[in-house]
């Protein structure tokens, strides 16, 4: 089995930054092997180094990287990525996207470096090349500068059999809670339990005043003497009832003792679960074209737009690339600058210059820039954001340049935290 690096110029030993596009990135006599290493500048402003290399589907690669500070402060976050592309450079995926933590790297005055080894996932299908990305965002002012050496991109051929799997590392911080699904129906009613026993009747009220004694009807007929008695006379009519006062009412009796309580109904069926949150790593937003875009002088103007769905509390890690051509105007002398400028919403997150100057030929040129920008984003709250990159050619910072015209362009968003 044979073991190719990728890489050209990983260590630095050219003594200058060729085969390496880069930003903010100078060679120090400083090193982890041989005589050279690449600096990523000191203090606010980002720094990237990328290179991109020949790859293959289905193949995964080693990656390996060693990196050290200047000072005493904390280091920043380094951020570790291998971007899978196809023939027309369109984004197929991360076959690594890893970062060195905050204040992580030793000093480089105890000649000690942090040596890193990765591995890529395989390579999706229609891959031909592999951008190796390594990069530095925004930081604090004492933030130190940080060495980088000894970069390389491993490909094995002829491989044997697998290893045994290596223990598990920690598990990530687990993704926020997602919404709760609605409360399903309520389930129906139970049957009624059995009526309780009914009360003693209460005690019966005061008998009202009695009527008046009805008229007494007439006397019969006498007989005669020594004779038997006659026959009694018919009754008379009954006197009309008196208008005695009904009593009051008695006491209403205490109540029966209640009946057995009725079985509980069944339960109604539970509600749909509300769909998961988004997880540490998961791609919640991307956006990539080559469709090419002339900026104005002096108008800042969208080359990139991604909705994001966001929840209070996450961090989220932006990536973003723009290939941007750069034409002269007349032969001799030039200068140019252009501006970068991220937003969420209409909120400027972060801008950074791309500046370059020389000597046209004796037709006009063209110059071509690539930039990185890598930005992390929290305090975005609850609801759809909307992140876009503009771009920004000041007309009074260009001398001998017509036109600026973006051509390839992507940007990607994860949950990060």
């Amino acid at each position: 089995m044979s073991i190719n690096n990728l890489i050209f110029n990983g260590g630095f030993e050219t003594g200058d930054l060729t085969g390496w596009d880069s930003f903010n990135t100078t060679i120090s006599g400083e090193n982890h092997t041989g005589d050279f290493s690449a600096r990523f500048g000191a203090g606010v402003a980002p720094a990237y180094l990328s290179q991109t290399v020949p790859a293959s589907e289905g193949q995964s690669y080693e990656f390996l990287v060693s990196l050290s500070k200047s000072t005493t402060a904390n280091s920043p976050y380094i951020f570790l990525q291998v971007i899978f592309r196809d023939a027309f450079d369109n984004f197929l995926g991360y076959g690594l996207d890893a970062q060195v933590d905050f204040g992580a790297l030793p000093i480089i005055t105890n000649d000690t470096w942090l040596e890193v080894y990765l591995t890529t996932s395989p390579a999706p299908a229609g891959t031909t090349q592999a951008e190796v990305l390594i990069s530095k965002p925004s930081s604090a002012l004492n933030t130190p500068a940080v060495f980088v050496d000894d970069v390389s991109l491993l490909e094995a051929e002829d491989v044997g059999a697998t290893g045994p799997t290596g223990a598990p590392g920690p598990t990530g911080a687990t993704g926020p809670t997602g919404v709760p699904g609605p409360t399903g129906p309520t389930g129906p009613t139970g049957p009624t339990g059995l009526t309780g026993a009914t009360g003693p009747t209460g005690a019966p009220g005061p008998t009202g005043t009695t009527g008046p004694t009805g008229v007494t009807g007439p006397t019969g007929i006498q007989g005669p003497p020594g004779g038997a008695t006659g026959a009694t006379g018919p009754t008379g009519p009954t006197g009309p009832t008196g208008a005695g006062v009904t009593g009051p009412t008695g006491p209403t009796g205490p109540p029966g003792i209640t009946g057995p309580t009725g079985p509980t109904g069944p339960t109604g069926p539970s509600g749909i679960t509300g769909p998961t949150g988004p997880g540490i790593g998961q791609i919640v937003g991307s956006q990539s074209t080559d469709g090419a875009i002339v900026i104005d002088p002096d108008t800042e103007t969208t080359i990139l737009t991604v909705n994001v769905d966001t929840i209070e509390g996450q961090t989220l890690k932006i990536d973003s690339m723009a290939q941007v051509f750069n034409f002269s105007l007349d032969p001799g002398a030039y200068q140019y600058s252009l501006e970068y400028r991220l937003y969420r919403n209409d909120d400027l997150l972060t801008t950074f210059f791309v500046t370059g100057a020389g000597t046209a030929g004796a037709t006009p040129d063209v110059f071509t820039e690539l930039p990185n920008l890598t930005w992390l984003d929290s305090d975005q709250g609850t609801g759809t954001q909307t992140y876009t990159v503009r771009l920004f050619a000041d007309l009074a910072s260009n001398t001998n340049v017509s036109t600026f015209t973006a051509g390839t362009r992507s940007i990607n968003i994860i949950v990060f935290e």
